[in-house]
């Protein structure tokens, strides 16, 4: 009985798990076939966890209806700067071994690399980023995302064929 209500507790205020739509995060998940909630990789998510830069983070975004899933790229009070595309965090440009070539440049709309003034990453906030960038609507768009809209850190993924994956970093 005691681990039945531990179980049930864990899985209602720790764990929370997601079904990933889309392709912003292709190729490290897949979303499925698009507008279907259904047959992309879940994740599940730690509620709890402190997120590191890095992270893989399933949150909710102002004007979206359904929850989001991205890379955490620069935490609160970092310095971020992006010049010709490359990603600096307070200083250094950051390595993403996770990237397809085609995406290790960051571009705009339009296919520009993107340039950006340093910045710090306000307190509360975090800047985010899909792994397919020239698909991804995440804080090139939206900005920084407070840490209040952000529902946990992914430490488990069940790919659509069922076996389990841990995320990389």
């Amino acid at each position: 009985t005691l681990a039945f209500i531990t179980a049930t507790l864990i899985s209602k205020f720790v764990t929370k798990t997601f079904t990933v739509d889309g392709t912003s995060m292709h190729p490290t998940l897949s979303g499925g076939v698009s507008g279907d909630y259904g047959d992309g990789d879940k994740v599940v998510v730690n509620r709890l966890s402190k997120i590191k830069r890095g992270d893989i983070v399933v949150l909710y975004a102002s004007g979206y209806n359904n929850a989001l899933v991205k890379r955490a790229i620069a935490l609160e009070g970092d310095t971020l700067e992006i010049k010709d595309g490359v990603i600096f965090i307070n200083g250094s440009a950051i390595e993403e071994n996770y990237l397809t070539e085609e995406n290790k440049i960051l571009r705009d709309i339009n296919g520009t690399p993107i340039n950006k003034a340093k910045e710090i990453v306000p307190e509360g906030h975090i800047y985010v980023l899909g792994d397919n960038r020239l698909v991804s609507n995440d804080s090139r768009y939206l900005g920084y995302i407070p840490l209040s809209s952000v529902e946990g850190k992914v430490f488990l993924i069940i790919r659509e064929n069922k076996t389990l994956a841990l995320p990389k970093k």
